[in-house]
């Protein structure tokens, strides 16, 4: 099966024989429909939890609060970031403190950055971790923190 770009989504989900996107469930528009309907329909925002189904109701909030903070910042850094996905490894030992280790990635059309370097027995601090890292991540490949503007001097 062929799949092509849905003018909807913008997503390779479009499938020509059946008339239809696999993602959006857009038919068959023009372009112009497509940015009317775009206009309409609120963007999706797609943070993908993993593994806090072993964690208890307060440490979910905590990182769902968490999670969605740090991704309007990350929006802001990346303009059209297409999702992020958040992976939660608790590691249970014989005593009985438990030890999280937080793997994140982050997709836009372009690049994937990935932080799987923290981990702590705090949940809180061992996300702090992962998200700075993240951060640190995007700062160093898009340079976007540089300290004196590029400008290039006129050769005579």
């Amino acid at each position: 099966m062929v799949l092509a770009k849905c003018l909807m989504c913008e997503k390779e989900s479009f499938d020509p024989a059946i008339g239809k996107c696999e993602n959006c469930d857009a038919g068959r528009m023009t372009p112009e429909e497509a940015e009317e309907a775009k206009k309409i329909m609120p963007d999706e925002e797609v943070i993908q939890f993993i593994g806090v189904h072993n964690l208890d109701t307060s440490e979910q909030l905590e990182v769902n609060k968490l999670a969605t903070e740090y991704y309007e910042k990350l929006k802001r850094q990346i303009k059209n970031i297409l999702g992020l996905k958040v992976h939660i490894k608790t590691h249970e030992n014989e005593g009985n403190r438990k030890k999280f280790s937080i793997h994140l990635q982050t997709r836009s059309p372009t690049f994937t950055f990935e932080s799987t370097k923290a981990a702590d027995f705090e949940l809180a601090k061992a996300l702090h971790k992962a998200f700075q890292d993240l951060e640190h991540q995007i700062q160093h490949q898009k340079h976007s923190d540089d300290q004196k503007p590029r400008t290039r001097e006129p050769q005579e």
